[in-house]
């Protein structure tokens, strides 16, 4: 993706990359988790996460929601993970990274905001926190 950039500068087939990788390392991620591959999950939505932080900064304005509500997703799958391992404060860092993101985010849809939240609302009932 950065060749791609170096040489082309951004253009939409740039983008798509982007969309895709960060989707596949996303989805790959789950399904280790629902596999109990915690390492391996852990190590897929850390190169999501670094990605975002790498090739997000050089995206042009249009293309800086996607890459939000990409982040977003990741943040909710890092939250899910650290939920699997029981690190309920970093469970609860990453939703609530996802929810601020998403809530400020036009092409964010009610579900992306609703994900968030019935995230949040478990982490918080997990540890007590709930009304």
């Amino acid at each position: 993706i950065n060749m791609h950039h170096q040489q082309y500068g951004e253009t939409l087939e740039l983008v798509e990359m982007f969309r895709n990788l960060l989707l596949k390392c996303n989805s790959a991620a789950m399904r280790c988790l629902e596999r109990s591959q915690t390492d391996m999950a852990r190590e897929l939505l850390e190169k999501a996460e670094r990605l975002i932080e790498e090739v997000g900064t050089k995206l042009n304005a249009d293309a800086r929601e996607t890459q939000q509500k990409l982040q977003a997703t990741t943040f909710n799958n890092l939250s899910c993970y650290y939920s699997h391992e029981g690190d309920w404060d970093e469970a609860l860092r990453y939703c609530t990274r996802a929810y601020s993101i998403e809530k400020n985010n036009p092409e964010a849809t009610h579900t992306d905001l609703a994900t968030s939240s019935l995230n949040m609302c478990a982490i918080l009932s997990r540890v007590g926190k709930h009304t």
